[in-house]
């Protein structure tokens, strides 16, 4: 008989890449109230994601102003998270592939170089793409304690919801594909 595994290498989570995390309204009345996040990346190290549904008083281009042809491209920019606020993202569909592309899915992409932005400017690129200023991101463990609190709901993504369901819409949309109505969601439940 084999010997059992040291207990922290015996149990595996499985990654939330590619999923939805929905933020249960009446547990918290902070930054994340309301909101609709798109995770990227999910390790035993932390996780990244997106802020999808909460657009800025700000267009592409007040952003890339210095851009030649920038000042005709009028995308709207989403508030992508608290962290690095000074840094640009970009979700799009998996048909263009850049400088500094990740694949997150098979029809969704995360792009961080120049390179897009320059086809943006020009017309080109892709058609389906959120211009995204931060991200959200969580240490090693921190979201596995947030899910264990119930803030969180986590739905399979899709690339509907991230690029043609409106912003407003987002939480509802991402829940429905759960069959939940966050309207009627308690988030007391296990808590008692």
């Amino acid at each position: 008989m084999a010997p059992a595994a040291p207990p922290d290498k015996a149990v595996t989570r499985s990654s939330l890449k590619n999923h939805f995390l929905i933020a249960l309204r009446d547990l918290r009345e902070d930054y994340f109230s309301s909101t609709v996040i798109y995770i990227i990346e999910h390790t035993d190290e932390g996780a990244f994601g997106m802020v999808i549904n909460r657009p800025v008083e700000l267009d592409f281009c007040d952003l890339f102003a210095n851009i030649p042809g920038a000042s005709e491209c009028l995308l709207p920019v989403l508030d992508g998270g608290p962290v690095g606020k000074d840094r640009v993202f970009f979700l799009h569909g998996s048909d263009f592939n850049y400088q500094y592309t990740q694949a997150v899915s098979d029809e969704i992409s995360l792009t961080t170089s120049l390179d897009i932005v320059y086809d943006l400017a020009a017309g080109e690129g892709p058609t389906r793409v959120l211009t995204l200023l931060g991200y959200a991101g969580w240490d090693s463990g921190q979201l596995e304690l947030e899910l264990a609190e119930n803030v969180w709901l986590v739905s399979p993504a899709n690339s509907e919801i991230v690029f043609d369901v409106p912003y407003e819409m987002r939480p509802e949309s991402a829940a429905g594909l759960l069959g939940v109505d966050l309207h009627l969601l308690s988030t007391n439940a296990g808590h008692g």
